[in-house]
């Protein structure tokens, strides 16, 4: 099976990430030997973004890396 990495960098977006991973998943689950990850890098996000994503690590694969 072949694996796609999606990366994205977030900064105050938690009124979005749900949505776009949803997306992401329904869209890959539709290829056929496919898997993926999703990696987010937070760029100085203050908002509720990072708690989110750690909430749907439970349900999909996500990767936080936090930049300081």
């Amino acid at each position: 099976m072949k694996k796609i990495s999606f990366v994205f960098s977030f900064k105050n977006e938690e009124n979005n990430l749900e949505e776009l991973i949803k997306r992401v998943d329904t869209s890959v689950k539709k290829l056929k030997n496919y898997n993926y990850e999703l990696i987010f890098v937070n760029d100085a996000s203050d908002d509720n973004s990072e708690k989110i994503l750690e909430n749907l690590q439970k349900t999909y694969p996500i990767t936080i890396i936090n930049m300081n």
